[in-house]
């Protein structure tokens, strides 16, 4: 179980750079999308290791990848991975990132939410 520092730690990243959405999976299905894009494998690979769920794609060029334009990695969480990501890192969300999580019809614990 990682400790409450780096479950904060994986948070204010995701914070700023993730995404919840919706993804669809067949003609009448949608499943939750729990995703992340960074320039830093380090940084993507140790998000990875705290939350335990989900998994890295990549590295991918940028469509325009002259030498300005750093390699990208993806991290993702689909379906119940998604869901324990969320629920691990929800008392560390702010209330852009609960939002979010609310129109995909997830709904974390507003008491777990941590005094910032």
């Amino acid at each position: 179980m990682p400790s409450d520092a780096a479950i904060a730690w994986a948070a204010g990243l995701f914070e700023g750079e993730g995404t919840i959405t919706q993804i669809k999976r067949s003609r009448a299905f949608f499943d939750l999308q729990v995703a992340m894009t960074h320039t830093d494998e380090d940084v993507i690979r140790r998000f990875d290791a705290i939350v335990g769920r989900g998994r890295i794609y990549g590295p991918y060029l940028p469509p325009s990848h002259g030498d300005r334009r750093n390699p990208f990695w993806r991290w993702m969480a689909l379906g119940d991975a998604g869901h324990e990501v969320l629920e691990l890192l929800g008392p560390w969300l702010l209330a852009r990132r609960r939002a979010q999580a609310r129109r995909q019809g997830v709904v974390l614990d507003e008491e777990a939410q941590q005094q910032i």
